[in-house]
């Protein structure tokens, strides 16, 4: 665990926990704050300490990071419940996904549902990877996502296989595609997390 007993590891606890503030946004607020501190630093050695113990003394008195990084986070937050639009094409991806199960139950492809199905998991896709800047409640949204694979979509692919009970050669072919797709697609978003510095998934919610 990190000792944040110097300006070095302060910025460095500060800069991990900012993930959900622009990027843009993050070089600056480090710039701020790591003046503000050397500031407050120097002042502390004109009284006659040294620099270690200027220091120390200094952050002791200052926010931890994890509580400055939640006070930015907060400015980027339209309210705790505040709807975005990716937070809508997260829903959209799951849905798409839900459609894409239809002919597991069925037993046979309905071209309509089908081809939504595809389409917005194309597009939803496609705006999750070229996203850049992440709000909070995006970035829960989309560490959602593998755990409702896991649990949800998944088990829900296999009691539509039971349910359907007409085994045959297009039933299992289709289920089989349709869970290396879950497979792929849980990849997929770990990838985007990892790629955006999101933080870890979490299952404990389950």
């Amino acid at each position: 665990m990190m000792r944040e007993n110097n300006v070095n590891e302060y910025l460095e606890t500060l800069k991990e926990n900012l993930t959900g503030v622009p990027r843009e946004e993050i070089k600056p607020i480090l710039h701020e704050i790591e003046d503000h501190l050397n500031r407050e630093i120097q002042n502390e050695i004109h009284n006659g300490k040294d620099r270690q113990e200027a220091e120390k003394y200094v952050l002791s008195k200052f926010k931890k990071p994890q509580q400055l990084a939640e006070d930015y986070l907060q400015t980027y937050e339209q309210s705790p419940k505040s709807v975005t639009f990716l937070s809508v094409v997260s829903s959209m991806w799951l849905i798409g996904a839900v459609y894409l199960m239809n002919p597991i139950l069925k037993g046979f492809i309905e071209p309509a549902f089908f081809t939504l199905g595809l389409a917005v998991l194309v597009f939803a896709s496609i705006y999750l990877m070229l996203k850049k800047n992440w709000r909070k409640l995006e970035i829960k949204t989309v560490k959602l996502i593998p755990p409702t694979i896991a649990f949800l979509i998944f088990p829900l692919s296999i009691v539509s296989f039971w349910i359907n009970g007409n085994i045959n050669s297009f039933l299992l072919s289709y289920t089989v595609i349709y869970w290396l797709f879950l497979i792929i697609s849980s990849l997929y978003f770990f990838k985007i997390i990892k790629k955006n510095n999101l933080g870890k998934v979490s299952y404990s919610f389950f």
